[in-house]
């Protein structure tokens, strides 16, 4: 459900992560860092949880999708920066 500033709300134990509507900037995988990407495979996993990447359809925004029980979070970055910042909460995310 989105709120008035285009922020989608989450619940459970991603709640702190929001998300953007994604602009038209194009930015690509090969600009993250790896390690960034690596960190919150591992800790989602561990968690249970699982990690979906991919893009939008115009190619304006990366797109990182957590499964997590019966709820899928989408979180869009328009730049690399955005991307990692958003790989960097779900890998401080707790239980």
């Amino acid at each position: 459900m989105a709120s008035s500033d285009n922020r989608r709300s989450r619940s459970g134990r991603y709640s702190g992560l929001a998300s953007d509507t994604p602009t038209s900037a194009k930015v690509s995988w090969e600009e993250v860092e790896p390690g960034a990407v690596a960190l919150a495979v591992r800790v989602a996993t561990e968690l249970g949880d699982a990690l979906m990447f991919s893009r939008t359809r115009d190619g304006g925004a990366l797109l990182i999708t957590i499964l997590s029980g019966d709820e899928r979070i989408k979180l869009y970055g328009s730049t690399a920066g955005e991307v990692e910042a958003h790989l960097a909460g779900i890998a401080a995310t707790k239980e």
